[in-house]
């Protein structure tokens, strides 16, 4: 039976927390949605108030708790992740975060899709609606009306998107396409992602820095993006997003974050 492990990520915060906390309650909930036995939650926390750590360590769904003294933004889901999934031998890998809230339970068939579609390097799992394109393409939907609105067209090579699909696997639609690198919650095959996550070296890009180091790795890795229609998670409001309310996206890509610092915290927690 494949196997998956699913991060997920929050970041809590006394200057966040007002406008933040009430969503993260009810995303950490939501989490008791999936009952797949082919998967394995584990919470990954950027020194959260205790108040949300707390939270995290009170919820049955997670295995583990990756709680870091230190802030490593995005990428520390996807290193952890990865690195848990690598010693767990999963052949998958998810990433959640604290600002989506799960409403359906699609994993068994995610995995059923990838394991018929070799080709399929992931598939994005965020809220979607093939037959309703408009109302998640951001050049006609803005993401104040709809939180999951989108570019439809692929960021590094300017290309139209190319659908292929409907493909029916369970209870579930999806597609395939040409559509770029994101960081939203996304369904990975371990070894591809690893492959090119490990081609940064010793330090990371994040957030949009990492997003525009990705897009292009990825692409140049041959990425092809699978599409769960109808989707399985929605976005809270951009406007109780962390990224809007601390950090401005003009610094996001003038930092960096030690691989080896997050490695050395990975094994601390882990014992190892």
């Amino acid at each position: 039976m494949k196997r998956m492990i699913v991060g997920y990520l929050s970041y809590l915060t006394e200057a966040n927390k007002n406008q933040r906390l009430n969503d993260f309650y009810v995303s950490v909930d939501s989490m008791s949605l999936f009952k797949s036995n082919q998967i394995e939650l584990i919470s990954i926390d950027n020194s959260s108030i205790d108040e949300a750590k707390q939270k995290l360590i009170s919820s049955p769904r997670f295995s583990h708790h990756f709680h870091y003294k230190n802030n490593h933004y995005d990428v520390a889901m996807f290193y952890t992740t990865m690195w848990h999934a690598t010693k767990s031998s999963a052949d998958y890998i998810c990433f959640l975060y604290d600002d989506f809230i799960a409403y359906d339970d699609a994993f068994d068939d995610v995995i059923k899709f990838m394991d018929e579609n070799l080709d399929v390097s992931c598939v994005r799992i965020p809220a979607y609606n093939y037959e309703n394109k408009q109302l998640f393409d951001s050049q006609i939907t803005s993401k104040s009306e709809n939180p999951d609105s989108i570019r439809h067209y692929n960021f590094v090579t300017n290309a139209e998107l190319v659908w292929n699909g409907p493909i029916r696997v369970g209870h579930h639609n999806f597609y395939k396409n040409n559509w770029h690198y994101t960081s939203r919650p996304m369904v990975w095959r371990n070894d591809f992602f690893r492959k090119v996550l490990e081609s940064q070296g010793d330090h990371s890009n994040i957030l949009q820095g990492f997003e525009s180091w990705a897009c292009k790795a990825f692409n140049n890795a041959n990425l092809v993006t699978g599409v769960l229609d109808k989707g399985m998670v929605k976005t809270t409001p951009v406007s109780r997003s962390a990224r809007g309310l601390e950090l401005p996206p003009s610094k996001e890509k003038d930092i960096k974050i030690s691989v080896d610092l997050l490695f050395n915290e990975y094994k601390k927690i882990k014992g190892i």
